[in-house]
């Protein structure tokens, strides 16, 4: 739930000059993040209706607490990577299906 730490872990772990390379529920059109949920205290907070998406590990599915905007390219800099950037991607094997379809790269 805590993706600035996962950012910044992997920047931690990442050799120099090596590559981070994901995919997250992206908005194209939205110049900031959307939080969906968070824990606070140690209990879940829906701030959105719940949202689940597919998971191969378990049938009901995976909760989503971030749809990403723009915002998170600076956010993937600022926990530790020199660049960050996007690139179009299609493919019926993983699923990637359709327009729009991005994946992330962070350089270290």
């Amino acid at each position: 739930p805590d993706f600035m730490v996962a950012f910044s872990e992997c920047a931690r772990v990442l050799k120099p000059g090596g590559k981070m390379l994901w995919s997250v529920p992206f908005v194209v059109n939205s110049a900031s993040n959307i939080i969906r949920a968070r824990y606070e205290n140690g209990e879940l907070h829906h701030i959105l209706p719940p949202e689940y998406h597919g998971d191969p590990v378990n049938s009901e599915g995976c909760l989503c607490f971030t749809h990403f905007g723009w915002e998170m390219l600076g956010q993937i800099r600022r926990a530790g990577f020199r660049d960050a950037y996007s690139v179009p991607y299609s493919s019926r094997e993983f699923g990637y299906l359709g327009a729009g379809q991005l994946v992330f790269v962070a350089e270290k």
